[in-house]
């Protein structure tokens, strides 16, 4: 069956953000607030002869000491290790929804999101749970450095690494929306999540489609590049990610692209089939992968399902960049493999050649 080009919407009444749409909240929080970043680019050629785009921001970054407190009972942050509060001086700053760094003294660095803005008579006031300030190595208050850029520039991978950093990687031409491949959790965050990416996006370009990928990259020496680098698919935002702000928007009057593929990681020993996409394209894909594993040699036999509403890696919310970044956020299909099988090199590209199989198969 010859999937459609633009799929038919489907309801998803409860995944918003204040009854907002993702794609119209972003649209909302610019027009309300000066952008702190300008994308601006270095231009390389990677391995296989691409132009590799590497954006950066091009204005200073802000920095901006820093009190953190406990939450408040009544915050929407609470309990949320990867959010925080700020006040309304640093509001002039940061907008509700976007990224940011925090670096304590020490050394000891996490990414975080806006969760909430409340007005507070010291300045420069931050608020987080108990959980996310342990991910920073305490559960005490503390003095830090609030800093709005999230990802570092200027460094190649191996600086990353070395640096234990984290960047992203844009490869993109800036017009097409049949196509973008997402990783935002590569590197040591979740491990070759950013290989099947950019295998999907090689294997594409071979059929002479079009395609973009967009991956971020979080290493850590020593480990803990999840506590530190993760960001929650639902929350990212393109104020902070100018290689995500360059995906917006795209096609006829700002429609979004007709596909996009996410890969995740996966602590189970499965391989999960997900993301806002109709039933009949996700089952196609999911019964694809469970052949490919069943023809290798030795046939892997692991489960392959889809994903149901009411757990972790469903993947159907419109605030999911797979989602918001597609035509009436109906085109994600997000792919959450087990580390054995990210860490085979057969296995996860069987998953990927799958997915293409699918998606770009003859019309009968």
């Amino acid at each position: 069956m010859k999937h459609p080009i633009d799929p038919q919407p489907v309801l998803d009444d409860s995944k918003t953000v204040g009854e907002i749409d993702r794609r119209a909240f972003f649209r909302l929080i610019g027009a309300a607030a000066a952008p702190l970043i300008v994308p601006g680019c270095l231009s390389e050629v990677d391995e296989e002869g691409h132009d590799l785009i590497r954006l950066r921001d091009v204005n200073p970054s802000v920095v901006r000491s820093i009190k953190v407190r406990r939450a408040r009972n009544n915050q929407p942050i609470l309990g949320r290790p990867e959010h925080l509060s700020i006040d309304d001086d640093l509001a002039v700053y940061l907008s509700l929804g976007d990224q940011c760094r925090v670096v304590r003294s020490n050394g000891r660095v996490a990414l975080y999101t806006v969760g909430d803005v409340r007005s507070e008579k010291g300045n420069k006031r931050v608020r987080m749970s108990e959980a996310a300030r342990e991910r920073l190595g305490t559960s005490g208050i503390f003095s830090a450095k609030l800093h709005t850029q999230v990802v570092a520039e200027g460094l190649t991978d191996e600086e990353a690494k070395d640096q234990s950093e984290f960047v992203e990687r844009l490869v993109d031409d800036g017009e097409q929306d049949e196509l973008v491949v997402l990783a935002p959790h590569g590197g040591s965050i979740e491990l070759r999540t950013e290989l099947q990416a950019e295998y999907m996006r090689s294997r594409v370009e071979a059929l002479g489609r079009p395609v973009s990928s967009w991956i971020c990259l979080g290493y850590k020496k020593g480990g803990g590049a999840f506590d530190q680098w993760h960001i929650t698919s639902t929350d990212l935002s393109p104020n902070s990610f100018p290689g995500l702000d360059a995906l917006v928007d795209r096609g006829p009057e700002g429609a979004g692209f007709t596909n996009a593929v996410i890969f995740h990681g996966l602590s189970g020993d499965n391989v999960i089939v997900g993301g806002g996409a109709p039933m009949a394209l996700k089952d196609d894909i999911r019964q694809a992968i469970d052949d490919a594993f069943a023809a290798l040699d030795p046939p892997l036999e692991i489960e392959v399902t889809i994903a149901t509403g009411n757990e972790g890696h469903s993947g159907d919310s419109t605030r999911n960049v797979v989602n918001w970044l597609t035509k009436d956020g109906v085109g994600g299909i997000q792919i959450s493999s087990s580390k054995a099988v990210r860490l085979n090199k057969t296995h996860r590209e069987a998953i990927v050649d799958a997915i293409i199989a699918v998606l770009y198969q003859p019309v009968e």
